[in-house]
């Protein structure tokens, strides 16, 4: 399980001259990833976890699909980190 401190988001970046937009939301609606307000959320969502633990074929089916459906995000990752550095 992945813990996210914050919340959900939506950004669009432009990349190449397309707009990407990479929304947060997705991820952490399919069950990949869960959200917590502060520290002691997280040790609740983390005790929750233990107690009852999804199983791993469910959690590596939604994983393979997702990243199915989101080929092609190293490619997008690189031309924003180059956008950040030519701008530093």
């Amino acid at each position: 399980m992945v813990l996210f401190l914050g919340e959900a988001e939506q950004r669009t970046y432009s990349v190449d001259g397309k707009l990407i937009k990479l929304d947060t939301s997705e991820i952490i609606n399919q069950g990949l990833v869960k959200i917590a307000a502060d520290w002691k959320e997280v040790t609740e969502i983390l005790a929750k976890g233990i107690e009852n633990p999804p199983s791993k074929q469910t959690i590596r089916k939604s994983a393979f699909e997702y990243l199915k459906n989101h080929q092609g995000g190293t490619e997008i990752a690189c031309h924003l980190i180059h956008q950040f550095l030519n701008n530093l």
